[in-house]
């Protein structure tokens, strides 16, 4: 019998100022005001944000944009020389939960006073050491995500992470920009700077790109397909040595196209991204079988293909044959 895991509640972020009500109504008792970039926590119920922690109801949206919006937890790893310490609220004087040794990687959200609250546990850590603030979480590296400029006109890429600040270049709509999620901004990751994701009103200035899904190859053994990107989640299913996946790298994890589910890049057997010429032949095999409704098998094609665009060799009877559907 394993125990499920528990998520806390999501965090929002408040892109419009809004007002905290009694009830889930809008002719409710006002009990106060959240301003555009605060966090709050809180459970989405027929349209109304339920707040945690704190009494209260936000509407998720007015007649006119859109007031609140999910905040994605970012992935970490702990810096500190031995430990970094869970507690029970963001305080340093709270009850101790627990504690996560060098290396572990953990999935937060950043809230005030430089604390990170974890999305798979209750607790938070404390992203700096009290007594010398040296560092004790970073962002994980491969957090970056590809954002693309979606408004119609050019946006400031700003020194630091205001829009009083320095105005250092210009991005055109459309361009694509590296970057991880700052609190409302996109921390450039390939050139100084800042970005803001939304504006004045809630509206998006940029919104993440949508990667294009590449083929991957199964080596050395057998992978396993996980319901969620957590080695503790659900097991969905297995694909063995030589398999041919398509799907897209999201921190560390390769999230299947076409099918459910994630399999890990970091641990059990390697999966293998094929080059472009290999997944050009692939795929040109695959639709010459297709179209001439061959009686070989798809699989017989995809492994003669992937040989002669320098995949291994004696995997003829191993290779999946790519989801058409999730190429295209």
């Amino acid at each position: 019998v394993s125990a499920a895991r528990k998520e806390g509640p999501p965090l929002w972020r408040v892109v419009s100022d809004v007002t905290v009500l009694a009830e889930p109504s809008t002719d409710a008792n006002a009990l106060g005001e959240k301003r555009v970039g605060e966090t709050v926590v809180g459970t989405e119920v027929d349209g109304w944000l339920r707040l945690e922690g704190e009494l209260g109801f936000i509407a998720l949206a007015s007649p006119q944009q859109v007031q609140v919006q999910q905040e994605a937890p970012h992935l970490w790893v702990v810096v500190a020389p031995k430990n970094a310490y869970v507690s029970s609220s963001p305080n340093v004087k709270s009850r101790q939960l627990g504690k996560k040794p060098k290396g572990t990687l953990v999935r937060g959200f950043e809230v005030a006073d430089s604390w990170v609250r974890l999305a798979d546990e209750p607790g938070y850590i404390n992203m700096y050491k009290a007594t010398n603030r040296a560092a004790v979480l970073e962002r994980a590296q491969g957090s970056e995500e590809v954002w693309q400029v979606v408004c119609e006109e050019s946006v400031s890429v700003c020194g630091a992470p205001s829009e009083d600040a320095e105005h250092l270049a210009q991005k055109p709509s459309g361009a694509l920009l590296r970057g991880s999620e700052d609190c409302g901004w996109l921390r450039l990751a390939d050139e100084p700077g800042f970005v803001l994701i939304h504006d004045e009103e809630g509206g998006n200035v940029l919104a993440r790109a949508k990667a294009p899904p590449q083929l991957w190859r199964v080596l050395g053994g057998i992978a396993t397909v996980y319901g969620e990107p957590d080695i503790d989640s659900q097991f969905l299913c297995e694909k063995p040595e030589g398999a041919l996946l398509v799907g897209v790298e999201v921190n560390g994890w390769l999230r299947l196209d076409g099918e459910l589910g994630f399999v890990s890049l970091g641990t059990g057997p390697p999966v293998q991204r094929i080059e472009a010429s290999a997944a050009a032949a692939l795929e040109a095999a695959g639709a010459a079988y297709a179209a001439v409704g061959g009686k070989a098998s798809p699989s017989a094609a995809a492994a003669e293909a992937a040989e002669e665009a320098g995949g291994e060799e004696g995997n003829e009877g191993r290779l999946a044959a790519p989801r058409r559907g999730a190429q295209e």
